[in-house]
């Protein structure tokens, strides 16, 4: 939204400085589409690129995650617990959701 209103306020600075410059209306006009397209597709590819960075990110973790499970499991299960605890749950509950967890391998 916001990057959406700076591209409209930079076309309207730029189509009216050109019009105060004498430019044919025709030629402020094309500037104007112009500059609303490339800012359209600057942020199109700007938030593309965002979004897959952030899930390479996402996919990084979740490997690093796994593979503490599997050379730090009882580690794994301490911050796991840690976790649960600081969220409010009880021991019991924390037990029966750690083993729930670590049952299956495919759910860590």
């Amino acid at each position: 939204m916001l990057g959406g209103s700076d591209g409209t306020i930079e076309s309207l600075a730029t189509t009216a400085a050109l019009n105060g410059a004498g430019v044919v209306f025709r030629t402020l006009l094309v500037a104007g589409l112009a500059l609303s397209l490339g800012g359209a597709a600057s942020m199109l590819f700007s938030n593309y690129l965002s979004k897959r960075s952030e899930q390479e990110s996402l996919r990084i973790d979740v490997e690093r995650e796994r593979m503490e499970i599997e050379t730090e499991p009882e580690e794994e299960k301490r911050e796991l617990a840690d976790l649960l605890a600081k969220e409010g749950y009880g021991p019991g509950e924390v037990a029966a959701i750690i083993e729930r967890v670590t049952k299956d391998k495919e759910t860590c």
